[in-house]
């Protein structure tokens, strides 16, 4: 059972993600702060919570969470680690500032799928918006048009994905790592 309201007992709000090497999270981080430095009311996702989300689970019970896990260790098993390479800042509708994912996309977008089809078993409704594989870097409430910044499009290897679960404060999202999911093409 999903439960899709934040208060519900016993639930946690969980994604999957590829996790992104801390130099480079610190790289995006600093380069969003530079574009975004004279945007008013924007809220930058701090460095150590910045990555690629795979799949939103939402809010899953407790009970289905060991369930989750064995079907994606099941999934996951059969893929190879890959090199992402990190594209151009983009803006989507004007209130998202992201970095684009040029390559490695193929490989996101298949775990994606196999994830999204699996964990419909467990009420996890599936995402009928095509998958744009990202790195969200800041939320934006007033409207931006594009603006120009450095050239940064590092590369690196993805050989894990992980289940993350993140608590809402009043700070920001907490992140903790629920499971991690090696990458050994078996």
């Amino acid at each position: 059972m999903v439960f899709n309201d934040s208060s519900a007992p016993e639930a946690h709000r969980l994604f999957f993600a590829a996790e992104i090497p801390e130099s480079i999270r610190i790289r995006l981080y600093s380069l969003s702060k530079y574009w975004l430095q004279n945007v008013e009311k924007v809220k930058f996702v701090e460095p150590q919570n910045i990555h690629i989300t795979i799949k939103f689970l939402g809010d899953v019970h407790l009970l289905l969470v060991n369930d989750i896990i064995h079907s994606t260790q099941k999934i996951l098993k059969n893929f190879k680690p890959f090199v992402v390479k990190i594209g151009n800042p983009k803006l989507i509708k004007s209130r998202v500032a992201c970095f684009e994912i040029w390559r490695g996309r193929y490989h996101l977008d298949t775990i994606f799928q196999e994830l999204d089809e699996s964990l419909n078993q467990f009420g996890i409704e599936r995402e009928f918006r095509k998958y744009f594989p990202h790195v969200t870097t800041a939320r934006l409430k007033t409207y931006v048009k594009a603006l120009k910044i450095e050239k940064y499009n590092p590369t690196f290897r993805v050989d894990q994905i992980s289940l993350i679960r993140s608590e809402l404060t009043s700070d920001g999202p907490v992140y903790t790592n629920v499971k991690t999911f090696e990458l050994k093409g078996e």
